[in-house]
């Protein structure tokens, strides 16, 4: 009976054996023996390279502290191409895939044609069911986008859409489990631009643009064809296998001009596709790289100080329109560049909306527009230009003389009078006087005898009337000349008048902020004129230099002509601008601090209105200067009681010393019309001290019937060649007021 038993248990085994045996045999058959074989009798496999775009570079400071950076942001990315593959018309109840007629634009042509209405599609195949999971997104304001995007790359859809729309991190990883149930649907999380401290800067530092995908591959076919090392490349992009997802570029300021340093090198993803195109696995994985990092010669505290000045000034109604910028003077790098209305850089990440564009682009008071780096008429601070002029005349043996008087106005030709500040006149001056008391009669007198050749030889080296070079957009400026009149105005003659004018900053003369900083820091330095920096240098993320952009002196005045003393007794001048009796900007002066500046009002036509705008230019310490400065502020009455208190409030808080306060993030610095008499911070207004008289600077108006003699085309001296040659010159040139 046992016998019986273990004879079965012993054949149950040996069948078991066998069994185990032919599944072994028969998967070694399959897998190893005949495996192309039945490899072959499958749908075959496919992969699908993607680019991804590289990752931007910071931009930080001179100290290091990082202004611009990238934050991940989970995103959502339709591969538009996958969308339509996959799309069958009759599971929603059509008999074809739906269409419109559109304007499309191809190899630069515009042709009308009937093309995938790809925005309905995507409203069936993936707005639907991701309203199922729970996420509802509306379509409509990206509608045109979506279309636009389809139809304008070449084969359409060839680049993957990105829907503007952040996703919280619970959503994304929800959305990634089930991304297969949607085809063409691929969360992602990508680093996005982040201004860390909202519109700081934000002229100076610009902003992105999501890629432009019909610039990216029009330059992608034009590199195929070409004979370019880097043609190959392009060709393999442009492979129906090949996704090219082209980077963001930088579209203003820094961010444009520095876009080649700051935008990373693209990686590569490899996926790999199934015969039923579903994504199986990554096969290849090429992590982008970062960018190089920019250094900028500004300071955080610097900038923020002179932001804040403006946005505070009058009991926190801010100045409206206006700029304010500081310099070194000893290296020439700009430690701020501010200019109000502002904009949120924030806000064009990762593209603007319609609202915001609207309300940016239509805004009376132009934020989008850097009024630091723009052109206007610098007034009474042009002065300082003249000074030296003299200077250069008299080194090359032309009269000048010590003193000059000054009995309230100057004539030219017959019936011409141009008046000074002061009614009866301030007597008989030297430069420095003429300085503080910001004299007009006087500098009418020493322009002319300079000449307006000595005077466009200083501003040449001083960089007025030109570009300073830099990185950012920046106006030239205009320095008139016999020359640039003839070309300008035929039929028209320079004369005295001409070169009155623009000795004292009026007529045909414009200048910028950063120009007029540029001014007060070759005056504080004595008489180096540097050349002006923004970019310090470019580097590797752990500090290490790439490109350096050292101080570097263009021009030394001393060397050409204009001597010491005279550079000495016009910082002399702007010293007893500040702090002498009768100065036009007391509302400038330091206890602590000896500040030197120098005021100026200008005059500038708009609409059909005379109307004024406000300057101060000052360095400080007097004698071991460390800032430079200019304020501008639009619509303000006058330098001396507008701009200088400005200035003062600057210098007040750089000179408190370095500061660990965290900076916040800065709302948009909201533009208006105010006109500003005077310029108050918290209800403290100035009081002329005991003993003194208001002596700010006025300027004269210009639309006068007084002022204004008839025409007179002799040319000397004190005969200009006509009014209305002079009211022209008074008020603003004309491309000045294209630049406005």
């Amino acid at each position: 009976m046992v016998l019986q038993y273990r004879l079965r248990l012993y054949l149950v085994a040996l069948i078991l054996m066998g069994a185990f045996s032919g599944l072994l045999f028969r998967l070694w058959d399959v897998q190893i023996t005949n495996q192309s074989l039945y490899a072959g009798q499958l749908s075959p496999t496919s992969t699908v390279t993607v680019r991804v775009p590289g990752v931007r570079g910071e931009i930080k400071d001179r100290n290091g502290a990082t202004l611009v950076s990238n934050r991940l942001e989970y995103q959502l990315v339709l591969n538009l191409r996958v969308i339509v593959k996959d799309y069958d018309p009759a599971a929603y109840g059509r008999k074809q895939r739906p269409t419109v007629v559109r304007n499309v634009r191809r190899d630069g042509l515009t042709t009308t044609s009937k093309v995938t209405d790809i925005a309905t599609i995507v409203e069936d195949t993936v707005i639907g069911p991701l309203k199922e999971m729970g996420l509802e997104i509306d379509l409509g304001p990206v509608r045109g986008q979506i279309a636009n995007h389809y139809d304008m790359t070449w084969p359409a859809g060839l680049v993957p859409y990105t829907l503007p729309l952040a996703l919280t991190y619970k959503q994304f990883a929800m959305l990634s489990e089930r991304s297969l149930e949607i085809p063409g649907l691929q969360p992602q999380a990508a680093p996005v631009r982040e201004y860390n401290y909202g519109s700081l800067a934000c002229h100076t530092l610009g902003y992105v643009r999501k890629a432009d995908r019909t610039k990216d591959l029009d330059d992608l076919k034009a590199l195929a064809k070409s004979e370019s090392p880097e043609s190959t490349e392009a060709k393999r992009w442009l492979r129906n296998d090949h996704i090219y997802a082209p980077d963001p570029f930088g579209f203003s300021a820094i961010e444009r001009s520095m876009d080649q340093h700051l935008k990373g090198r693209a990686g590569e993803r490899e996926h790999l596709i199934d015969q039923k195109g579903v994504y199986v696995r990554d096969t290849r994985n090429v992590l982008p790289q970062k960018g190089y990092d920019v250094r900028l010669t500004l300071d955080l505290r610097a900038q923020y100080i002179a932001e804040q000045a403006l946005r505070k000034a009058n009991d926190g109604r801010g100045i409206g329109r206006g700029a304010a910028v500081v310099i070194d003077p000893n290296t020439g790098g700009i430690l701020a560049l501010a200019s109000v209305p502002t904009f949120d850089p924030n806000k064009f990440i990762p593209a603007i909306t319609s609202e915001n564009f609207q309300r940016y682009n239509k805004d009376n008071s132009h934020p989008l527009l850097s009024r630091a780096t723009s052109a206007y008429a610098p007034g009474s601070t042009f002065k300082i230009i003249t000074a030296f002029a003299g200077s250069l005349a008299r080194s090359k043996g032309m009269k000048m003389l010590n003193q000059y008087g000054c009995s309230g106005a100057v004539t030219y030709g017959k019936n011409t009078r141009i008046k000074c500040m002061a009614i009866y006149g301030h007597g008989t001056l030297g430069l420095q006087r003429a300085i503080m008391k910001s004299c007009n009669c006087f500098f009418y007198r020493y322009g002319n005898d300079a000449g307006i050749e000595q005077i466009k030889k200083v501003t040449d080296m001083m960089g007025l009337g030109n570009s300073l070079g830099l990185p950012i957009s920046e106006r030239s400026g205009l320095i008139g000349d016999p020359t640039w009149l003839q070309t300008n105005r035929p039929g028209e003659r320079w004369g005295a008048a001409n070169t009155a004018h623009v000795s004292i900053g009026q007529g045909y003369v414009s200048a910028t902020p950063l120009q007029m900083a540029n001014v007060a820091a070759i005056a504080a330095n004595g008489g180096k004129c540097y050349q002006v920096r923004i970019v310090d240098g470019i580097e590797e993320a752990d500090g290490t230099r790439v490109e350096d952009f050292a101080p570097n002196v263009l021009f030394d005045l001393t060397e050409h002509g204009v001597t010491p003393e005279t550079i000495a007794t016009v910082r002399k001048g702007m010293r007893d601008v500040v702090n002498a009796t009768g100065g036009t900007a007391r509302r400038a002066r330091l206890n602590d601090v000896l500040v030197a500046g120098k005021t100026g009002t200008a005059q500038y036509k708009k609409k059909g209105k005379i109307l004024n705008s406000a300057w101060f230019i000052a360095f400080a310490p007097f004698d071991k200067p460390q800032y430079a400065l200019a304020v501008f502020v639009e619509d303000g009455k006058s330098g001396g009681r507008v701009a200088a208190p400005i200035a003062k409030r600057i210098l007040q808080e750089l000179f408190r010393g370095s500061s660990s306060a965290r900076f916040s993030k800065l709302v948009d610095a909201q533009g208006h019309f105010d006109t500003h008499s005077e310029i108050a911070y918290e209800g403290d207004l100035w009081t002329v001290p005991e003993g003194e008289r208001d002596t700010a600077d006025i300027v004269v108006s210009v639309n006068d019937p007084a002022l204004l003699g008839p025409l007179d085309t002799t040319n000397s001296e004190h005969k200009p060649q006509s009014s209305e040659v002079r009211e022209r010159a008074s008020i603003v040139s004309p491309r000045e007021s294209r630049e406005r």
